[in-house]
């Protein structure tokens, strides 16, 4: 939901700075909250930053 609410320049500005993995958490930044994505995106997450 809370990409939802971001605008496509943000997320598509988006640095891999902005991610962090802890283990078998994915949380990606906006501004100084970080948000802990659902079990999908995580996935998708994981393999963006590995390519």
């Amino acid at each position: 939901m809370i990409l939802d609410a971001q605008k496509i320049s943000t997320i598509s500005q988006l640095a891999v700075d902005a991610v962090n993995i802890t283990g078998e958490t994915v949380a990606i930044t906006f501004g100084t909250s970080p948000v802990v994505l659902p079990v999908p995106l995580v996935t998708l997450v994981r393999e963006l930053i590995a390519n």
